[in-house]
């Protein structure tokens, strides 16, 4: 009853306070609806004035745009006058609407309505005069005054109904602070109201729970001890103070699967064991008992429980006392947490990492060595150890019998089964399915040598490489094998079957070891054998360099001064014969070269020479070679070199210089361009290109960055199915092809042999028909690379043979005047060359008038000789179109040939003009003439010669070359009569040999050049001796010139003797 009253209370205090709050709020509500009302006035004036200002301004504006198209006539400013007018109407319409509210402002707002469309009608009456009658009467309207009268009472209308809405604003501004006001002070006895009721009702609440809480304050403890267990997510139980269960909480029927008879049930119905023994436990062994009958307090002790539902679980169990204010012990509390997941993860990781540590000690066995009975006894004990695994045994397989064959064993005695084929009985089958077989083994007994074990689980494990079968492993286990014991036998299954596979390979690798020894020793044996064979090879190639080419250059060299009429002239037959000689020597001199270059390539005796060369000067050098034999084809020789900036450029180094071996260099751009000229047929195009490119470009590439070098011709092109065969030594892909260019077939196999020796690479494309284009890749060494710095290297001579003319062309800005020859002769061209050579002119011929051009433009001569019978372009019309030319207008001209017409020759520009047969002295008298004197013999017999070669017939042909150039030549057939010789007659130049018995060429330099009386001195080698960077070492700054005896040339030669005899002085 008495809680009652107190609800009744409550309820008639929340009564009260409800109905003072209800009466506030009304009174506010009101107060808020004037005040929202006002605003709305508010807002309204606002409008009206703003729409009546913009009356005016529109129609102000419309007023002025009216004056302004009376004074300019401009209709422009009427164009808009429609829109204002009707936008002028709405705004008045609008304004009627809103002052609706107002009987004095509707009575205004018409007026000025009126007021507005009479002075449109006097806007329009004066547009209407304007029109009819033109300015003048237009501006007189204006200045009457209708116009004035009808602005000055618009103007007034408007500033009256303006200040009477401005005065309603005022009104309706009051009003709306007027409520605001009064809503603000309902609003403050609202919340007065409402902190009074409140305070009064805490009060009286306060006042009755006071008399209460001592009542009460168990009841409230429980019923609050209860929404907190009801709340937890673990199992709780209540007891009483004789220990029945009172509370079970949702967490702990779901914990125990449900209850059997609701919450009443003693704890002791519940069951439990301890996991160490597994007891169950007494009723007064729970911890809930403990704590009710002793005050203990117990904390996490574990338990595994049997659930209602069958299941079993592990729990961690805490149990307390409660107690009341006195002291006494008046309930107790059982907080229960399921651990089976964390228990069975903890047992996990535990069987996990036992697993981890079994599998690294068993690769840490099987790497312990390859005796394999070791290893597989002690895999065994490792399980058994390990893993209550106390029988277990591995059975190999047998390729070539089928049968596995028991290796190891441990746990068995001797009657266990040793064999069994594959398929035969269980363990034949698990072998044979390749999968795992678990048995359970409730009635099987194993002899184990001390007694009879029964296993639980007895599992099979095939054990296989790559589908081979190697193995099966067994094993007997006396405890109930679970998912994880299985996944970890069949995973160290895989890895013994690789430590078996290895041990397979290791006795393989043992088998082939012995067989590779015996092979290896028979392979010594052949490597001595090759390697006489191959000095024999070596000493072979040396001897045939040397005994080879001695004979060759003189028969070239002899052949050379007859067809050259040095030692007479000869009958036209036999002049032909001789030339088939030189000829066919020259050819067989050039394939005995690349045979012994190939040889020295592929026997790895050829090395680089590396020096800074100008890309420029190589490319022109180069193209020298093949620009005679170009020119006789009118083929286009074209040059293309980008602009590279040195990326590797050392202090030393120029922007364009990269560190070549020039010889092989010079040698793979002129088989090259060679073969371009040869392949292209007349009229053709051969383009040579050189560019820098990165590492990226190149096959295979090595280095950095690489120079490009690219031959391109519109020649006869390759097919694709002959490419392949294309860099073969002594291989031409058509044999009608070697019928009609000749060739050795060793030209493009020395240039991917050279290529490859720089560390570069060769590419090729072509299209049959069309033409081909070869690339060639050599690395951009800097200066460190190269194996010798050279500062003043010694020039070894490239080949300058240029097919079809015995014409030698040299590289311009040689100290020498230039003569260009034009003659279509070669018998003629041979003696003029011989007689200009001999005065000192170094010499370049041309059979057509069109090539003698081409070649003036790329070096302007100092003398020209003509024919005037020569093919395509006579002679006179060159004379004509040379002459017309200023830049050639100083160059003499000598007119050589059989129809000599003095007075024209001389009128178009010649200088001489000479009739065939032209004798020396009338030659050399028409040279004399135009400023070419000839010296005198006698100062010519004054230079001396000194020819130093341990070859006789080396010795007569240099002195078959000097002697008709004017020469005295004294002989020594070796090094120390050379020596002798120099220090008794000290000749003006030696030409030396460098090849000799007994003293050799450089202990003749080394003397000479040590003996102040002969120091001085020029030498020229000339040997057939391929020179080293040890040779150039020797050499260095001791020799003016080494000339090869395979490139040995008559008119190269004069000119380095001519050059030798200019720097002495002589």
């Amino acid at each position: 009853m008495k809680k009652l009253s107190i609800g009744y209370r409550v309820a008639g205090g929340f009564a009260i306070a409800l109905l003072l709050l209800l009466l506030s709020g009304a009174q506010m509500f009101r107060s808020l609806q004037g005040y929202d009302e006002t605003a709305r006035w508010v807002t309204q004036s606002y409008k009206v004035l703003d729409a009546l200002h913009r009356t005016m301004l529109e129609l102000y504006d419309l007023e002025s745009r009216q004056r302004a198209y009376i004074i300019t006539g401009e209709t422009v400013y009427l164009a808009d006058n429609q829109q204002a007018l009707e936008s002028i109407r709405a705004t008045l319409s609008d304004i009627v609407a809103l002052t609706d509210d107002s009987a004095d402002q509707q009575s205004r707002i018409k007026t000025l309505t009126q007021l507005v469309e009479d002075r449109l009608l006097i806007l329009d009456k004066n547009v209407a005069i304007y029109r009819s009658e033109g300015f003048v009467a237009a501006r007189e309207r204006l200045k009457t005054a209708v116009p004035l009268l009808s602005r000055e009472a618009l103007q007034k209308q408007s500033t009256l109904f303006e200040q009477e809405e401005r005065a309603l604003l005022l009104q309706r501004i009051a009003q709306a602070q007027s409520n605001a006001r009064q809503a603000q002070a309902v609003g403050a006895l609202v919340v007065v109201l409402a902190l009074i009721g409140l305070a009064v009702l805490w009060w009286r609440i306060r006042r009755e729970m006071q008399t209460r809480q001592e009542a009460d304050a168990l009841m409230h403890e429980s019923d609050l001890l209860k929404q907190i267990i009801n709340l937890l997510p673990v199992g709780v139980f209540v007891t009483d103070a004789v220990g029945e269960v009172t509370q079970i909480n949702a967490a702990a029927r779901a914990l125990w699967g449900g209850v059997q008879r609701g919450e009443g049930v003693l704890y002791g119905d519940y069951v439990a064991y301890w996991p160490e023994t597994g007891q169950r436990l007494a009723p007064e062994e729970w911890a809930l008992h403990r704590a009710i009958k002793t005050g203990e307090t117990v904390r996490d002790e574990l338990m595994d429980i049997r659930c209602f539902d069958g299941t079993r679980k592990t729990i961690a169990s805490h149990a307390m006392p409660i107690r009341d204010l006195a002291g006494h012990t008046v309930s107790a509390l059982a907080v229960q947490v399921d651990v089976t997941a964390f228990k069975r993860s903890e047992q996990h990781m535990l069987a996990t990492a036992r697993f981890d540590e079994t599998h690294a000690r068993a690769l840490a066995l099987f790497a312990s060595g390859f005796d394999r009975s070791k290893i597989l006894d002690g895999l065994l004990k490792l399980l058994a150890s390990q893993h209550a695994l106390p029988v277990s045994a591995i059975y190999g397989f047998d390729e070539w019998s089928g049968r596995y064959q028991c290796e190891a064993s441990h746990g068995l005695s001797g009657a266990a089964t040793r064999a069994f084929a594959l398929g035969e009985g269980m363990l034949g089958q698990a072998a044979s399915d390749d999968q795992s077989t678990l048995l359970d083994c409730a009635d099987l007994s194993l002899q184990t040598g001390l007694g009879d074990f029964a296993p639980a689980q007895v599992l099979m494990v095939p054990v296989g490489y790559q589908e081979r079968r190697l193995a099966v492993l067994v094993v007997a286990a006396s405890h109930v094998l679970v998912e994880g014991d299985r996944v970890f036998l069949e995973r160290l299954a895989v890895t013994l079957g690789v430590a078996l596979d290895n041990l397979r390979q290791y006795n393989d690798l043992k088998l082939l070891a012995q067989r590779l020894r015996a092979s290896s020793e028979e392979i010594v044996i052949k490597n001595r054998q090759l390697e006489e064979t191959s000095s024999m090879k070596s000493e072979f190639l040396a001897n045939m360099s040397h005994e080879l080419r001695t004979p060759l250059n003189a028969i070239i060299g002899f052949s050379e001064v007859m067809r050259d009429g040095l030692l007479g002239e000869l009958a036209p037959q036999q002049k032909e014969f001789v030339t088939d000689i030189f000829t066919s020597g020259t050819h067989l001199l050039s394939l005995i070269n690349d045979i012994l270059d190939l040889s020295k390539v592929e026997a790895g005796k050829m090395t680089l020479e590396l020096e800074p060369l100008q890309l420029d000067a190589l490319m022109q050098s180069s193209l020298q070679v093949v620009r005679e034999k170009a020119i006789a084809h009118r083929i286009r020789l074209l040059t293309e070199l980008s602009e590279i900036t040195n990326p590797l450029a050392s202090g030393l180094d120029g922007p364009g210089d990269i560190w070549l071996d020039e010889r092989k260099a010079k040698q793979i751009l002129y088989n090259l361009l060679s073969n371009a000229v040869k392949f292209t047929p007349d009229g053709g195009e051969v383009h040579i290109k050189a560019r820098q490119v990165g590492g990226e470009a190149v096959p295979n590439a090595r280095f950095e960055h690489y120079l490009e070098l690219s031959v391109r011709d519109t020649g006869i092109g390759i097919a694709v199915a002959d490419q392949a065969r294309l860099f073969q030594p002594f291989i031409q892909i058509d044999s009608t092809l070697a019928r009609r260019y000749a060739g050795t077939g060793l030209g493009l196999v020395m240039v991917k042999r050279l290529a490859e020796l720089h560390g570069g690479a060769v590419g090729l494309h072509s299209e049959l028909g069309k033409g081909s284009t070869f690339t060639v890749w050599l690395p951009w060494r800097k200066q460190a690379d190269a194996p010798i710095a050279v500062e003043n290297p010694v020039a070894l001579p490239t080949p300058a043979a240029v097919t079809g003319t015995d014409a030698t062309v040299r590289s311009a800005g040689s100290e020498q005047p230039l003569a260009l020859v034009v003659e279509d002769d070669d018998s003629a061209a041979a003696l003029l060359r011989l007689q200009l050579e001999g005065t000192g002119f170094r010499v370049v011929r041309t059979a057509a008038a069109e090539a003698a051009l081409e070649l003036a433009a790329l070096e302007i001569p100092d003398l020209l000789t003509l024919d005037i019978h020569l093919p395509g372009m006579d002679g006179w019309e060159f004379l004509e179109r040379f002459k017309s030319q200023e830049r050639f207008a100083g160059v003499p001209v000598v007119i050589v040939s059989i129809v000599a017409d003095k007075g024209r020759g001389l009128s178009l520009g010649a200088s001489q003009v000479l009739q065939k047969p032209v004798s020396r002295e009338e030659f050399s008298r028409a040279l004399a003439a135009i400023g070419f004197p000839v010296e005198p013999d006698t100062e010519k017999h004054q230079r001396t010669v000194l020819v130093v070669d341990d070859d006789p017939k080396a010795v007569q042909l240099i002195g078959a070359y000097l002697t008709p150039a004017g020469y005295r030549v004294l002989s020594a057939f070796g090094g120390q009569e050379g020596i002798d010789v120099a220090r008794q007659q000290r000749p003006n130049l030696i030409v030396l040999d460098l090849m000799m018995p007994e003293v050799s060429g450089f202990e003749v330099v080394e003397a000479l050049k040590g003996d102040v009386s002969t120091a001085s001195i020029p030498i020229v080698i000339v040997t057939a001796k391929q020179i080293t960077a040890e040779d150039r070492a020797i050499l260095k700054g001791a020799v003016l010139k080494v000339i090869q005896k395979s490139e040995f040339k008559h008119g190269l030669f004069i000119d380095e003797v001519k050059r030798a005899m200019r720097g002495k002085g002589g």
